[in-house]
């Protein structure tokens, strides 16, 4: 024996229901993402003053990529930190470890600047500096 259920009668939509109400969780989940990207960069920029002190080589730090464009930082997005200054292996692996430490939910990659100029001037004219040596500006001074 088959038992037959009748589904309700069709109701009609109210499209410009639907149009607000997928509006507003578009604005509801662009507005989330946008808190997160600021605690984000709130946390890249605490981890920069608390981590980078201690490698005096660097003489500044840029945030760059999606955590500085709105509406670009996803869940699984890495923070991009350009620093300025040379070195060696063994600090470059100590820095991107301590800031791994210190931003705990996302992956950190580490540029270095000194190595691809075109890159360096695109950085500095539209990252934003995260950390600059107390002493960089005298020793900019002394050089030129």
């Amino acid at each position: 024996m088959v038992v037959r259920v009748k589904s309700p009668a069709p109701t009609s939509v109210d499209l410009a229901q639907v149009r607000a109400y997928l509006s507003a969780r578009e604005k509801k989940r662009i507005q989330e993402q946008e808190r997160a990207r600021q605690r984000a960069r709130e946390i890249v920029r605490a981890a920069a003053r608390s981590v980078i002190p201690a490698f005096p080589q660097v003489r500044k730090a840029y945030l760059f990529g999606s955590a500085i464009r709105p509406g670009m930082l996803r869940r699984d997005s890495d923070i991009d930190i350009a620093i300025e200054g040379h070195l060696t292996a063994e600090d470059y692996f100590a820095l991107w470890r301590e800031l791994e430490r210190a931003i705990p939910d996302r992956a950190v990659e580490i540029v270095e600047l000194d190595k691809d100029l075109r890159f360096a001037e695109r950085v500095r004219e539209t990252g934003e500096m995260i950390y600059e040596a107390q002493d960089s500006d005298i020793e900019s001074r002394h050089r030129g």
